[in-house]
């Protein structure tokens, strides 16, 4: 797709050789490394995550070093095969469904070639299909100008995620700033979209995240196997992991395990 509001695209910080993503074998020692040290979740995000075709398999060996894994998807790609092959291999899935207006989502380019907007009716059921594989499911949704006053708890009640992550649009140097001004929302926007999405059903958490809960709060790794870090509004990157270990490429960028906290990271996973 071309969300217009994406500060994961890497456009800034990522080398022509990488614009693929982490081979296979590579991801592999990857996942090795960070499970060897001490890391207990992972998820894969985008960008579109199923876009990768070697995703089932990088899942399946990231659940066999025994971290958690997740998967983020707009679900446009979420096919009977794709499905039978990466539900089994997964303990999340998380859904990314920011409107249920097909105008809106074309506003914010949430449309597939940025011209066909993400149809959301239909991923109550593959939200199902999962469901009864045993993965459980959130929902994310990123808050912009243009769907703040959207009542979206009737997509939130029909899929029931566990988990809801309201998350206000976040600007990153160098991203997604050509655009921002058009999709940037304010405080009293964001707190309008709470506001009348208050209503959550049972059995579903709602976790707003503003922009300083998601400064410097998130490990992220690249596709070129570098740390990133969003402490100054922009991307830095620290060296490759697998050439530099991984204790030694964390210190180089900068992470906040109390912001990580309290935007509530540590949950029963």
């Amino acid at each position: 797709m071309k969300c217009r509001f994406c500060y994961a695209t890497y456009d800034s910080i990522l080398p022509a050789r990488a614009r693929r993503g982490i081979p296979l074998e590579e991801a592999r020692r990857l996942i090795d490394a960070l499970s060897a040290a001490g890391f207990k979740k992972i998820t894969f995000a985008g960008g579109e995550p199923t876009l990768c075709p070697w995703l089932p398999e990088t899942a399946r060996h990231a659940k066999s070093r025994g971290l958690v894994t997740g998967v983020v998807t707009n679900g446009s790609r979420l096919t009977p095969g794709l499905i039978d092959s990466l539900a089994p291999h997964l303990d999340w899935l998380t859904l990314s469904i920011d409107s249920a207006s097909p105008a809106v989502n074309a506003r914010t380019g949430r449309a597939v070639a940025g011209l066909r907007p993400l149809a959301v009716s239909g991923l109550a059921e593959t939200a199902g299909q999962f469901r009864r594989r045993g993965v459980r499911l959130k929902v994310n949704t990123v808050v912009t100008r243009h769907n703040s006053g959207e009542r979206l708890i009737g997509v939130i009640t029909r899929i029931g995620p566990e988990r809801w992550k309201v998350m206000r649009a976040l600007r990153i140097e160098g991203e997604n700033d050509r655009d921002f001004g058009d999709l940037e929302a304010t405080d009293r926007q964001f707190a309008r979209f709470l506001a009348v999405n208050r209503e959550v059903p049972a059995g579903t958490v709602r976790v707003p995240e503003n922009n300083e809960d998601m400064i410097a709060s998130y490990v992220m790794v690249d596709p070129a196997g570098r740390f990133v870090d969003n402490a100054a509004g922009r991307y830095r990157v620290s060296a490759p992991i697998l050439r530099a270990g991984v204790e030694a490429a964390y210190r180089q960028v900068t992470h906040d395990p109390d912001t990580f906290k309290r935007r509530g990271g540590r949950y029963e996973w």
